[in-house]
């Protein structure tokens, strides 16, 4: 890469499609550059400065974001230990989102089949205030991670909470930097 940050529009400051605020026209849609919304039910997201805003629209909600990365990338990452480090937080109740790192055979596809590489998980606990987190896995070797991607999701958070996510990396080594 030509950062140490493999993902790309990592502070959201890139938007294109000039994306302002709610549901992407359908709940499989690009949001910001290279930033995808996978799956949405009752949450409005939007460009938030530095990251992703996310506010709950009902009690029953549920949203998956991610980052897919380019081929090129997945495969620079084979067998390396990578470390995804992000700052979070929530305005007016925490809730938990799950940051995973996972894999597909299939590679260069954001609608391939994706499941999460070994250790590539961590549920964190949003506060009130900005707190950074960091999730560090091995990827593997072989057909499993031809395709790699960066998610967050989140599950029935409380109705018309806030959740941010910024400042998100994708770097090689066993340490945030």
């Amino acid at each position: 890469p030509l950062s140490k940050n493999y993902l790309l529009n990592g502070d959201i400051s890139i938007n294109q499609r000039a994306f302002s605020s709610g549901s992407p026209l359908n709940s499989t849609g690009y949001f910001a550059d290279r930033w995808k919304v996978d799956s949405n039910t009752a949450c409005s997201v939007s460009p938030s400065s530095g990251g992703i805003s996310i506010l709950t629209t009902s009690a029953t909600n549920a949203v998956s974001i991610s980052q897919p990365l380019e081929s090129i990338e997945a495969t620079r990452l084979k067998g390396k230990t990578v470390t995804v480090s992000f700052t979070a937080f929530a305005v007016l109740e925490s809730t938990s989102i799950v940051c995973s790192i996972q894999g597909s055979t299939t590679a260069d596809s954001s609608s391939a089949t994706f499941t999460t590489v070994s250790g590539g998980s961590k549920t964190i606990t949003t506060t009130l205030s900005e707190v950074r987190h960091s999730l560090t896995a091995v990827i593997p070797v072989g057909t499993s991670t031809n395709g790699l991607r960066v998610n967050f999701a989140i599950t029935n958070a409380a109705n018309g909470t806030t959740i941010v996510i910024k400042n998100i990396q994708l770097e090689e080594g066993p340490v945030a930097t």
